[in-house]
């Protein structure tokens, strides 16, 4: 499997706010990747690097194994990308809308090939729909088929949920899973609905003030076999002396006021609960957290 994006020691500096900072990532060929952080992060800075619409302060960006200050356009004509909601024309009809934008990017496809991305998207019933009777999730998959117009090998999506009813984001998730797992695209994701990147993503990257903070795949992130419990006392720093003077100090993965995160096996989960009972500090709670969004939070609150 060969790399489609590789990204070493990527920087942006806005004035004195560092945006990005030394950010290194790798997207494998045909994957799903899941780009995460919370608002302020710096996913869509880098996003717009990506995409060559701001220019680093420093670092390398290759795509396809090329160089993107050297090789923009190359990249680009093998690129699609939303950034954000699809700049759509409502008084068109999507037929209209991809034959406009197929134009513009000076691509010459015929009707009978718009009909087929439309199809991909699931809108080939209502190509001749003007797009001001479209629901929010069929704008979204509208604006996924104009960026496909060109049949890029790399899609670029920049929250592709947001707005959408929980109707539109299960078009638009099994869209994403068409996309990978039938056409072989390669797919870079941000997006904050952290249940459905559990659903779809191969890989993740999440990031915290332009930082990256951890990357790999997802069966390695939220590995079955391990496990991270949480315990709620009334008093944090209580637990935690008692913690670091049994078998369990190495295992301690997080604490705040009133609660202590603990990774361990999930065989060892009913051994923990017992000699957590026995430290003489009361327990509110202990519960097994093992989400992609309880293992995000872990690493970004």
């Amino acid at each position: 499997m060969s790399s489609i994006i590789h990204v070493r020691r990527l920087t942006k500096v806005f004035g004195e706010i560092s945006a990005v900072s030394n950010l290194d990532f790798t997207v494998q060929q045909g994957e799903v990747y899941g780009f995460l952080g919370q608002n302020g992060a710096g996913k869509s800075t880098t996003i717009r690097m990506l995409l060559s619409l701001i220019g680093p302060t420093s670092g390398e960006i290759e795509i396809f194994g090329l160089n993107l200050k050297k090789h923009r356009n190359e990249i680009l004509k093998r690129t699609g990308a939303i950034i954000e909601k699809p700049d759509l024309y409502k008084y068109l009809t999507a037929l209209e809308n991809l034959k406009f934008f197929a134009a513009m990017s000076g691509i010459k496809i015929n009707e009978k090939q718009l009909m087929e991305q439309l199809q991909k998207v699931g809108l080939a019933e209502r190509a001749n729909s003007k797009v001001k009777t479209y629901s929010q999730g069929m704008k979204q998959r509208l604006g996924i088929a104009v960026a496909l117009v060109h049949d890029p090998e790399l899609i670029i999506l920049d929250e592709p949920l947001n707005g959408l009813d929980p109707l539109g984001i299960a078009d638009v998730r099994n869209l994403i899973n068409h996309l990978s797992k039938d056409l072989g695209k390669t797919l870079f994701i941000s997006s904050h609905l952290l249940s459905e990147m559990e659903q779809v993503a191969d890989s993740l990257l999440i990031i915290n003030k332009g930082k990256k903070i951890v990357e790999g795949r997802m069966e390695e992130l939220l590995n079955p076999e391990t496990t991270d419990v949480e315990i709620e006392t009334d008093s944090a720093d209580l637990l935690m002396e008692a913690l670091m003077k049994s078998s369990w100090a190495g295992n301690i993965r997080k604490e705040n006021t009133q609660k202590v995160l603990v990774h361990m096996k999930r065989e060892e989960v009913p051994e923990f609960i017992s000699t957590a009972g026995q430290m003489n500090r009361p327990i509110f709670s202990i519960r097994r957290k093992h989400s992609l969004e309880d293992y995000f939070l872990s690493l970004t609150v």
